[in-house]
């Protein structure tokens, strides 16, 4: 996928086929997929072209409910790549729920793009991923997911894990169930729509 979709946009022939091949996607999204369809399970917008790209794709499949999650933000070109899936967002009343995927790494980062949309009154989503069990300052309706190594299989219940009992009670309600409470008919994305508006 990820070199069909360099190929398509390539500057030689990106004006030849970046269209249609977002409006074939697109159809097949609508047909496939009516329910959702969350871009990249891995990778992230690499380019400016992508993202107008993907925001091509979600303009031809206006019924259809898109997410994504992205660490393009922060810095310029980044923030310009974050701005042209922002045009198609849920924010501006699109079908793109856009999700700012955080660490520790670019939390400050995160931070300062949230509150330069804020500014722009859109409130956007932070998704922080803690791999030593460490949360930082959230707001309600941001998320949580623990690394693979805090998630609590390994517990009867979710109330065994020594990570969760670090945690206060407004910080697990932010923890993304399917990470906390693997996954199941009842427990997956779909079910919970916290990061799908």
């Amino acid at each position: 996928n990820t070199e069909t979709i360099a190929q398509i946009l390539q500057p030689a022939v990106h004006r030849e086929l970046a269209r249609p091949w977002a409006e074939t996607l697109a159809a097949w999204i609508t047909e496939n997929a009516p329910g959702g369809f969350r871009w990249h399970v891995s990778g992230d917008v690499y380019s400016l072209e992508y993202a107008r790209w993907i925001a091509a794709v979600c303009r031809a499949a206006p019924s259809v409910p898109f997410w994504i999650y992205t660490r393009s933000f922060g810095t310029q070109p980044l923030d310009w790549i974050l701005d042209e899936l922002v045009r198609v967002s849920t924010l501006k009343g699109g079908n793109l729920a856009v999700n700012l995927s955080c660490d520790v790494d670019n939390y400050e980062a995160a931070v300062d793009t949230a509150l330069r949309l804020e500014s722009q009154g859109m409130a956007i989503r932070l998704c922080y991923l803690t791999t030593d069990g460490i949360v930082p300052a959230l707001e309600e309706g941001d998320v949580i997911f623990p690394d693979y190594a805090l998630r609590p299989r390994q517990f009867a219940t979710l109330a065994e894990s020594p990570w969760w009992q670090t945690l206060t009670s407004d910080q697990r309600g932010l923890v993304c169930p399917v990470d906390a409470h693997g996954k199941s008919a009842k427990r997956r994305c779909g079910p919970c729509a916290r990061c799908l508006t």
